[in-house]
């Protein structure tokens, strides 16, 4: 909002803008829009970059449960509307219950349960913090059953692009902690916690 002109008591735009605006210049725009403001904040010393917290939150999705139907039986909803449905049927899943159901309104959201919630559909956004004004340097939004510690070197790399410094130490919850993160930090000399 401060970076638009808006004050905390500021009437805000409906959600819906952001939505038509996406569609109508394309992600790339909002891409390169967050990019130069990341840019703008290391040029004026508000990010150290040598230190990075990350983590993951669900969203959930703005489809209805009652939208998700078993492919066992989507001959019946096959037609024109639903081609997208079948693209994400060919596409590999790896996650047993969103390989074989689908929300007919939002496919491209997963089904996740979280704690003691109950299953929705759902998104996850990845996100890399620098801790010296907590200024987030690296995004990126996934279905909702991907494991947080996958993406961990994306965004180190989306993180160091952003502000041309290499990361020294990454600061993140146990979902982080595998093998191949713990290996792969080793060999670039980042210190993991």
């Amino acid at each position: 909002m401060w970076f638009l002109g808006y004050d905390l008591d500021s009437a805000i735009p409906d959600h819906s803008v952001l939505s038509k605006a996406r569609k109508r210049w394309g992600q790339e725009a909002f891409k390169l829009f967050f990019e130069r403001i990341v840019f703008q904040c290391n040029e004026t010393g508000l990010i150290d970059g040598t230190k990075l917290f990350m983590d993951a939150s669900l969203i959930d999705a703005d489809a209805s449960n009652n939208s998700v139907i078993d492919t066992q039986s989507l001959e019946q909803y096959l037609h024109k509307g639903y081609e997208a449905l079948e693209k994400r049927l060919e596409a590999k899943e790896d996650h047993k219950v969103n390989s074989r159901h689908i929300s007919t309104t939002d496919p491209d959201a997963s089904i996740v349960r979280y704690g003691g919630t109950k299953s929705m559909l759902r998104y996850k956004t990845h996100r890399a913090v620098d801790p010296l004004c907590e200024v987030i340097t690296a995004v990126e939004v996934t279905v909702g059953y991907v494991d947080d510690g996958h993406k961990m070197f994306s965004l180190i790399e989306a993180h160091e692009a952003n502000t041309e410094t290499k990361v020294a130490t990454v600061v993140a919850d146990r979902k982080y902690g595998i093998k191949r993160n713990f290996l792969v930090c080793r060999d670039k000399h980042i210190c993991l916690y």
